[in-house]
């Protein structure tokens, strides 16, 4: 059907209202257990008040499970396969009628993931073989973790059997400590950032004792850690490898209107005409379909709110009154008598809204995209291979008039996005515009972390876990606001973009708040302490809190429950009904930073609690069931976001995260045993010869002090980048690596053995340094310098020999517009194609084109029509 027919005038909203009469035949074993709830809830007038002709809160929850919720044509009627003859689940659009199951949440493999997008299907993959790494890297550190727990080094009996007591468990904790004297100790190097005293006391007789410990390290726990990061890297560098090949297979099986698409994003800015752009590319091959864009966000904008104003005038109309929203005026008649007032202010303002609508159809707009879609997939690599040129080549005097769009415009041409990940209204802003709002996003973040560490430190200096749960519920607020503020003020073309923006800012806020910040504002001479408010007990903390709490929140869905069981069942009409059953969105951005930060959290503190592999292990297996849970049966329906997300993942987070494990791991060997004291080789002065009693924290302390006791004295053991060095100085990074070669003569507090492993460690660091940045570097340079000389925009996937027409979802480049408190999308286009190329069914609506495009909100005149104020997409189809 094309777009030429004229809308019929019928209601805006017109579904099912009779109970439990929906349009799909669910038997109660297939249906989803929350409906089943509903079904048994209804039963009681305060849950859901039936009355005749109203709503049905059964058919809303078949609008869930049908149009939100992803389902498949069962097996045995399916004929599709995968590489390697299995069948695969065939994944059903939303609102298809003919029989159709849920995915199960056990049985569904892994591979079927992949149908909800590449970047999902690579989370999965992910999320399974890393917990699988983690799991193993916790294993060869049972040996460390032995270690730590034994008498040998300083853990007392009673601590090592105490398995109610977690946070020790597997911990470099130290017990094995006493008061010692330092004679030459100054105030100022024992003070916090508050200014409070640590582990130092200065009696009334002028005597000052520090506390000292005597836990140390050997070669064997360093040599495990050294095997462990060894392993880890190797396996993680082939994991990164093996993803990058899968996501090209993930592609390769799932045949989407991306891969016979391109997309031009400099078109002349009056190239109206849809024949004339697929004249120019039928040279490469038959078009199937072709999309012109136009920039008229302004003029949807305003047409959009003048739909919002008629959906708050049904919702004031009396119950029993049908709507007519072609007769407004009559409409406020047959209001609510309270509520006729307000809808008179309403259709004043719909009113404005029309006169400004009109007003902007004498603007002239122009062209902000186009997009192509070829039959053959052939026909797309043709013309990228021809068009896709290095941006220095477009400038050019050489090229021939064949590739110049109307002999004048050198093209800039991309392998297109898919439809549903576009995001239509930012097509046109400028390169100026979005750094501008790019940079005012990424300060509030800045202003997010600040804030996060203020609240940490103060709830810290309480107790070390409420500062976990601290900062676990901070970890669920902050990526809300993030999403907020990505939405409300960047400016991104693409869904797969503005996911990318989300994951940088909230992987940046999570590390920072779960690992970094717990460590710079817990005192260095607190790193193994045993109290409950030090640095082992606040990070063993966090890591119970992530794996309980974050998994319930998720699980819990709260909001989503509130919309289902509370505001649903309560919404006047079955439109607004069904608006609360579209189900939750699906960011895989957080996903992927849930994933990040688990491993960071465990590589951050490996060195001093090496019972985080398994936290860790545990953590991503509980994570894989719940998402995929979530997928199956809580998130509604999402974009095909691509791969942005997974890549930013291979390319620059895990690397970053592997060079981090190895940069913590080489320094806390080196810092041990985090006391900042070194032996002097001298006795202890007669006056500190005897028993000592002194109060230290509000608690009273005994030590004694023996003739051939030797003084200590202070040296920085924390040779951290940028720190003080131990002979007073500041030379900026030369303690980068941690070789024992940086402390001072006379300064020494490692043993042979515990230098031996810096060594080995710092090494490590070395090359680690080098590969993390080789990686990022060269993923920098590929995406942005290689543009100028190079071509990379030629998609990289084996050439399929399906034709588009022959595809089962095939989706046209159609405009639409995303509002809350309406079940389906609008349109903002000219329609000249199947509805098939729809990617939405409404199955309430014999014209779906009509019903739900808002050109036909305006009258326009044959002379407005000519004025090209909405995008264009024509269908030429296979012959």
């Amino acid at each position: 059907m094309g777009g030429s027919e004229e809308p019929e005038d019928e209601a805006l909203a017109e579904i099912i209202n009779e109970e439990f009469e929906i349009p799909f035949d669910d038997q109660p074993k297939d249906i989803t257990r929350g409906r089943r709830l509903a079904r048994f809830l209804s039963n009681f007038s305060c849950y859901f008040q039936k009355r005749e002709g109203g709503p049905s809160l059964d058919a809303a929850w078949a609008y869930f499970e049908h149009y939100a919720l992803p389902r498949h044509f069962p097996m045995k009627t399916n004929t599709r396969f995968s590489i390697g003859g299995r069948p695969n689940m065939k994944k059903a659009e939303g609102g298809e009628t003919k029989p159709t199951v849920l995915y199960s949440i056990w049985s569904t493999p892994e591979r079927e993931m992949g149908d909800f997008g590449i970047s999902i299907g690579l989370y999965f993959y992910l999320v399974r073989v890393l917990g699988f790494i983690m799991f193993i890297a916790g294993l060869m550190q049972i040996p460390n973790i032995l270690y730590f727990a034994s008498e040998e080094y300083g853990q007392d009996l009673v601590d090592r059997v105490d398995f109610g007591n977690y946070n020790k468990i597997g911990s470099a904790i130290c017990t094995d400590n006493a008061w010692v004297a330092c004679p030459t100790c100054q105030e100022d190097d024992w003070k916090s950032l508050s200014g409070k005293l640590l582990n130092f006391v200065n009696t009334e007789k002028g005597l000052i004792f520090v506390l000292r410990n005597y836990c140390t390290i050997r070669l064997r726990e360093g040599v495990v850690a050294f095997t462990t990061m060894v392993f880890v890297i190797i396996a993680c560098f082939l994991v990164i490898n093996r993803s990058g090949k899968r996501a090209i297979t993930l592609d390769e099986n799932e045949q989407t209107t991306s891969d016979y698409s391109v997309e031009v994003f400099n078109p002349p800015t009056d190239a109206y005409d849809v024949e004339e752009w697929k004249e120019f590319f039928s040279k490469y091959g038959k078009v199937d379909c072709v999309t012109v864009v136009i920039d008229n966000e302004k003029l949807v904008k305003v047409l959009v709110k003048r739909r919002q104003l008629i959906r708050n005038i049904r919702l004031m109309l009396v119950k029993e009154e049908v709507f007519d929203h072609t007769d407004l005026d009559s409409m406020i008649e047959r209001c609510k008598e309270k509520k006729q007032n307000k809808a008179r202010k309403t259709l004043e303002k719909i009113r404005k809204l029309e006169e400004r609508a009109n007003k902007m159809t004498e603007k002239k707009l122009d062209v902000s995209e186009v997009f192509v879609i070829f039959e053959r997939e052939e026909g797309q690599r043709a013309a990228l291979k021809d068009l896709s040129l290095p941006y220095l080549r477009r400038f050019g005097c050489c090229l021939s008039e064949e590739k110049k769009f109307g002999g004048k415009t050198v093209l800039t041409v991309a392998e297109a996005r898919e439809p549903s990940a576009i995001r239509w209204n930012n097509l046109d802003e400028s390169v100026f515009v979005k750094t501008i709002r790019l940079i005012i996003s990424y300060a509030i973040v800045l202003l997010l972390i600040l804030g996060a560490a203020l609240v940490v430190y103060l709830v810290g200096q309480k107790n070390a876990t409420y500062a976990a749960f601290a900062i676990s519920g901070m970890n669920s607020i902050v990526p809300i606001i993030c999403k907020i503020i990505t939405q409300g003020i960047e400016s991104h073309t693409s869904e797969g973009s503005k996911e990318a923006s989300i994951y940088i800012k909230v992987t940046i806020f999570k590390w920072v708040n779960t690992a970094i910040i717990t460590t710079i504002i817990t005192p260095f001479v607190f790193s193994i302490d045993q109290t409950s408010d030090k640095l082992i007990q606040k990070v063993s903390a966090i890591f119970f809190a992530e794996l309980v709490t974050v998994p319930i929140i998720q699980l819990l869905d709260i909001w989503g429950t509130i919309q289902r069981h509370i505001l649903g069942p309560r919404a006047p009409d079955q439109e607004s009904m069904d608006t609360h059953f579209g189900g939750a969105l699906l960011l895989i951005s957080l996903r992927y930073c849930e994933l990040t930060k688990i491993l960071f959290l465990a590589f951050y503190y490996s060195a001093i609690f090496p019972m985080g592999f398994f936290w860790a292990a545990a953590s991503l297996g509980i994570n894989y069931w719940v998402d995929k849970f979530c997928i199956l049966r809580k998130y509604g329906p999402s974009p095909a976001v691509g791969e942005q997300v997974s890549y930013l993942s291979r390319f620059y987070f895990f690397p970053l995260i592997l060079f981090f494990y190895a940069f913590t791991t080489a320094y806390n060997y080196s810092r041990w045993p985090f006391d900042n004291t070194c032996d002097t080789g001298e006795g202890v002065p007669n006056d500190y010869v005897g028993d000592h009693e002194f109060e230290y924290d509000s608690e009273l302390v005994n030590t004694t002090i023996s003739q051939n006791d030797e003084a200590v004295q202070f040296c920085n053991q924390d040779m951290a980048p940028g720190q003080r060095t131990l002979d007073g100085g500041v030379k900026g990074f030369s303690h980068y690596p941690p070789f024992p070669k940086y402390v001072a003569a006379g300064l020494q507090w490692m043993t042979g053995e515990q230098q031996d492993v810096t060594i080995l460690l710092s090494w490590t660091l070395w090359f680690m340094t080098a590969y993390a940045g080789l990686v990022m570097g060269w993923s920098f340079l590929h995406s942005t310098v290689f543009k100028l000389v190079v071509s990379v925009n030629r998609p990289d996937t084996i050439e399929s020999k399906i034709g588009f027409s022959e595809l089962d979802d095939k989706f046209g480049y159609i405009p639409l517009v995303k509002v809350g408190g309406f079940r389906f999308p609008f349109l903002a286009c000219e329609v000249d194609a199947p509805e098939e190329y729809l990617n939405f069914q409404d199955n309430n609506e014999v014209h779906p084109y009509h019903k739900h495009n808002l050109m036909y909100d305006l009258h326009l005149t044959e002379h407005q029509k000519n004025e090209h104020l909405f995008s264009v997409i024509k269908a030429y189809g296979p012959e």
